[in-house]
């Protein structure tokens, strides 16, 4: 949190967001499509790196990419299960929820069946915690 840009404690839709992990200051980035752990500067001043927060009727979160034109989902391949950027639409596998953490940032979490599966960061990529380890806080700063 100490690299130069605020992070926001409260995640509002319709508004533009840097997704940092704290840990490492790096952020989520598109990059040939993909959603990846890590940009090539800290502060991400790329468009590749903002994402627009958007909600669905069922008030389901989703993030869009302005440069791609495409959501934030998960694969839903359970043996290599990984996000990415190649969701076309804001449908069930695009949507999250938001859980603010105590100690700061939220956990950004996805339905699976009856329960919710968190996001984290993982040897460079993004992946489902659907072992219950525990998701990554992820700080959103505000660019828009």
């Amino acid at each position: 949190m100490n690299q130069g840009i605020p992070s926001h404690s409260s995640i509002s839709h319709y508004s533009t967001y840097i997704i940092r992990d704290p840990a490492t200051h790096l952020v989520i980035t598109l990059k040939k499509g993909t959603t990846i752990d890590g940009a090539d500067s800290p502060h991400g001043h790329n468009r590749g790196t903002h994402w627009h927060c958007v909600e669905n009727k069922n008030r389901w979160l989703g993030f869009y990419n302005a440069v791609s034109g495409t959501y934030i989902r998960h694969n839903n391949q359970k043996k290599e299960w990984r996000f990415d950027a190649n969701g076309k639409k804001h449908g069930d596998w695009e949507s999250f929820c938001a859980r603010e953490c105590p100690g700061g940032g939220h956990v950004l979490l996805v339905k699976h069946w009856d329960g919710l599966l968190a996001m984290r960061a993982e040897g460079g990529e993004l992946v489902v915690d659907c072992k219950g380890e525990g998701g990554t806080a992820w700080e959103f700063v505000r660019v828009g």
